[in-house]
């Protein structure tokens, strides 16, 4: 851990083709030109698990994991507890080689998507990210966070278990793709900056869309 603790227990490692959330960057790795940083943007706000995923494997007390995987060139991912890589941790593809994560303390961000009727609203999209500063430029230094996607369950409920803390957060949800007809008004929410350990919840209610008719001349 990056405060010297010891790792949460029921802690696992998986590997992922594609760097799995929390994404955690700078506007100077933006400005930088590094690949993995190209189509952050895009990234940030799609699903956190888009690639092939194998693993996971259990977390010993003392910290240590063993993980075989089939994959080819992949990233370090962790799942269990509040917790993520402190740096992005790539592996070479054939690599046998004994790797550090150094895991840094976030907290936990659920919530609950309702209806105009107030009712759960099963399979919304929820998104979560930093909201976009362009005074950010000026602060090459300011760190900014992208939590992916997430499919709300039958209750409408969701959940995004890893968030970094210190960072203002906003929440996007809106209806799955499907019939026009029924489709509601996307909800917002602005989230103020986590503590380390601290389990918050929200709700986000869906409006009822507006029409608007007319005729072409």
């Amino acid at each position: 851990m990056d405060d010297g603790g010891s790792p949460p227990a029921g802690l696992s490692v998986f590997a992922c083709t594609t760097r799995p959330a929390p994404l955690v960057f700078t506007m100077r790795d933006l400005m930088g030109g590094d690949a993995d940083f190209g189509d952050i943007f895009e990234r940030a706000m799609g699903d956190p698990l888009d690639g092939a995923v194998a693993g996971p494997a259990p977390v010993t007390p003392d910290g240590r994991f063993e993980l075989q995987s089939p994959l080819q060139s992949v990233w370090l991912g962790v799942a269990g507890a509040p917790v993520f890589p402190q740096v992005p941790c790539p592996v070479p593809a054939g690599s046998t080689a004994e790797v550090q994560l150094v895991l840094e303390r976030g907290g936990s961000l659920a919530g609950l998507v309702l209806g105009p009727d107030g009712q759960p609203v099963a399979g919304a999209e929820v998104t979560a990210a930093t909201p976009f500063d362009p005074y950010g430029v000026l602060d090459r230094s300011a760190r900014m966070a992208g939590l992916g996607s997430r499919r709300t369950d039958e209750q409408g409920r969701f959940e995004f278990p890893q968030v970094p803390v210190g960072l203002g957060l906003q929440v996007q949800a809106r209806d799955a793709p499907g019939d026009d007809a029924t489709r509601r008004q996307p909800a917002s929410s602005d989230v103020a900056p986590l503590t380390a350990g601290e389990a918050r919840a929200i709700e986000l209610l869906l409006q009822p869309a507006g029409r608007v008719g007319g005729v072409v001349v």
